[in-house]
């Protein structure tokens, strides 16, 4: 299926708008909520989502491939078969849906007897785990229904229609924060109308896209159920390990310390896993060229692309993680302005030690990305899948026997992660295509050298001039980014790439 560029552009400004609409709802809305309900209100709201992700292993099995299944029968004007396999995975996901809600149904009554949760908020947190089911449920039932403008060949109207479903998310949060005495489960109600609004334009477009499939679970076949998910065992294993790495450690504070200790950690959480969406968006602008040189058997110009991406990726994300770690205390002082300066300090601390992986991520994303390039998945997943195992075993056991507090959530997945990222990507990288590893450890090392410069400029900054407002805490912030990028610009791009890009940008001035 090939995608026109027009079609890569609209998708590449759907997700800038998703991270903007996104980045946009916590920073207004998060201070609102802590300052009139507190840091484990917050908590509640990602423990409920985090909780509910779990399921996602088991409908990754059906849904990762269902696209692919039904399109290659579309393309061969099976429809019969299309839709046999199309009422196959509907079949399975209401069943798994049904499973998921029955167990809802003994879970979240009786919520205070498996989790802490505090007397006061009892009430809205069953209602913010309710809603939040509901919008789970939904989104499960209807994924499969993405199949159209996919078949069809039709990215652009799907980037049009999330875009639309982003904006329902944040009217129905004005509205309600508005007209409304603040609630917990406000921002997972604005969740569901935007999971409806999606679920129903997803079923509209398949109809119109696909009008000779039929919808009629009688067409469901357990032969079909069985090929889809033993196509999509891999993508839920690949799942877990994620889920390992990244949607446990809420339920770990909660049950290991107290609410407010989870309320402080996804706080802390909220800019850098904005951080994280940003490498995630980034980092797979290299894939297709990757794709390119590896089927042509480009050898050297894969490696020196692989090279590129790394400073490239490293680039772009190592001033705002500089400027983070260096402008976290003003920042939090002025964002959560009224919360106690030991709890300030503590987030800017978590923050800081969660912020530092999106650095390290973001530049060997694009090498891992390799690895789906070659098709050579097994041991990245089992590493993964390790170090996630090994990262909670960790954690429950400091949990238990030292008072160190929430921040042991945090450092061992910072050593093993960032291991990870440095050593495993860069390694099995250069294996799968026979390059020297040498190259990307070096490469990823200049890459690394200017953040500490970085932080040390901009922390003289910090200390020197008084940023108790929201204009001169963006000004020295503007400031420092200019500068910094310069600085980062020298020390990273190789000295015989800077002669070609001034000759351009000189050519360009005296045009």
């Amino acid at each position: 299926m090939k995608i026109s560029k027009k079609q890569n552009f609209i998708n590449i400004v759907a997700n800038i708008l998703a991270l903007i609409v996104q980045f946009a709802i916590n920073f207004f809305v998060v201070p609102k909520i802590i300052k009139n309900l507190g840091t484990e209100a917050i908590g509640y709201v990602n423990l409920s989502t985090d909780i509910v992700s779990y399921f996602s292993i088991i409908t990754i099995v059906f849904n990762s491939v269902a696209g692919r299944f039904i399109t290659l029968e579309i393309n061969k004007d099976n429809y019969d078969k299309a839709s046999e396999y199309i009422n196959s995975v509907l079949t399975a996901n209401g069943v798994i849906c049904a499973a998921i809600a029955l167990f809802g149904a003994g879970f979240i009554p009786f919520i205070d007897r498996f989790l802490k949760i505090s007397p006061q908020y009892l009430g809205e947190v069953k209602i913010t785990f309710l809603i939040t089911w509901l919008s789970s449920i939904i989104s499960i039932i209807t994924s499969v229904f993405t199949v159209g403008t996919f078949a069809k060949n039709k990215l652009n109207i799907n980037a049009y229609r999330n875009i639309t479903s982003y904006l329902v998310r944040i009217t129905v949060i004005i509205v309600l924060f508005s007209f409304f005495p603040l609630k917990v489960y406000f921002m997972p109600l604005a969740t569901l109308a935007s999971t409806v609004f999606l679920g129903i334009a997803n079923y509209n477009l398949t109809h119109r896209f696909l009008p000779e499939l039929k919808i009629n679970p009688r067409l469901a076949r357990l032969r079909s159920v069985k090929e889809i998910a033993s196509a999509g065992i891999w993508m839920s294993f690949i799942s877990l390990s994620g889920i390992l790495m990244r949607n446990v450690d809420t339920v770990l504070a909660n049950l290991l310390f107290d609410q407010q200790a989870m309320g402080n950690l996804s706080t802390a959480r909220t800019i850098p896993n904005a951080i994280s969406m940003i490498v995630g968006t980034v980092g797979t602008m290299f894939t297709p060229t990757f794709i390119a040189l590896y089927s042509e058997n480009r050898h050297d110009d894969l490696v020196n692309e692989a090279k590129t991406s790394i400073r490239v990726n490293g680039l772009i994300l190592m001033v705002p993680v500089a400027g983070f770690i260096a402008f976290s205390k003003p920042f939090y002082a002025l964002w959560l302005s009224g919360v106690d300066e030991k709890t300030i300090n503590l987030i800017v601390t978590l923050s800081t030690l969660t912020v530092i992986q999106a650095f390290f991520n973001s530049q060997t994303y694009a090498l891992s990305q390799l690895s789906v390039v070659v098709n050579k998945l097994k041991i990245p997943v089992f590493v993964s899948f390790g170090i996630g195992v090994v990262n909670i075993i960790v954690e429950l056991i400091l949990g238990k026997t030292t008072d160190l507090g929430v921040i042991i959530l945090v450092v061992p997945s910072l050593i093993l992660i960032c291991s990870r990222y440095i050593f495993f990507n860069s390694w099995y990288a250069a294996r799968i295509i026979g390059a020297k590893p040498k190259e990307f450890y070096l490469t990823v090392l200049r890459t690394s050298l200017p953040i500490p410069v970085l932080i040390g400029l901009f922390s003289i900054v910090t200390s020197r001039f008084v940023l108790d407002s929201w204009f001169r805490l963006i000004a020295a912030a503007g400031v420092c980014g200019v500068i910094g990028y310069a600085i980062a610009a020298v020390i990273i791009i190789p000295i015989k790439e800077i002669k070609p890009i001034l000759g351009k940008i000189l050519k360009r001035i005296k045009k």
